[in-house]
């Protein structure tokens, strides 16, 4: 998207980004969802604690899953 307005500003042809609506809306929509990603990645979940179980459904090295933290009753 970013190269598509500097084309239409170098260009002096803002059409050829508005001009062609599909275009212009999933560049739009995969930017967009870039940012949710990477507000959920580095604001919302960045002080998530994982830590490994182990049992007997353990599937193997290199796992990793999800368990609530110490202390915390579910």
């Amino acid at each position: 998207m970013l190269q598509m307005l500097v084309n239409g500003y170098n260009y002096d042809d803002w059409d050829s980004i508005f001009g062609d609506g599909a275009k212009f809306g999933l560049g739009f929509f995969s930017v967009l969802f870039d940012v949710l990603f990477i507000v959920q990645h580095y604001i919302l979940y960045r002080n998530s604690n994982y830590i490994e179980l182990r049992g007997e459904n353990y599937p193997g090295p290199g796992s990793v899953t999800t368990a609530p933290r110490p202390g915390v009753q579910p």
